[in-house]
């Protein structure tokens, strides 16, 4: 029984690695976004822009506010996640 599992194994393996080979650089493109996408660097990224976005437009630094309202944040967060959602369905697909 052990032998038909590692057997399995094995040529799933092969497989999926004939897969790899043979994807379309959409493909490929679509899946290194999704895997950085995912990742916890881009969670610190957007944590640190968005962040300092809403700190600035509050007026804590000082500074005079350029989207008083988030308006713009608003819209930029919501394209960009039209388009990572259209990335992640490519890689899913």
């Amino acid at each position: 029984m052990a032998q038909i599992v590692e057997r399995n194994i094995s040529e799933l393996l092969k497989r999926q690695q004939l897969e790899e080979k043979q994807k379309s650089w959409q493909d490929a493109l679509a899946d290194t976004v999704t895997q950085f996408t995912g990742s916890l660097r881009f969670v610190a990224i957007h944590l640190a822009l968005f962040g300092g976005w809403i700190v600035w437009n509050l007026g804590w630094l000082g500074l005079k506010p350029f989207d008083p309202s988030f308006v713009v944040l608003a819209m930029f967060a919501s394209v960009e996640a039209i388009f990572l959602s259209t990335f992640v369905l490519i890689s899913q697909n």
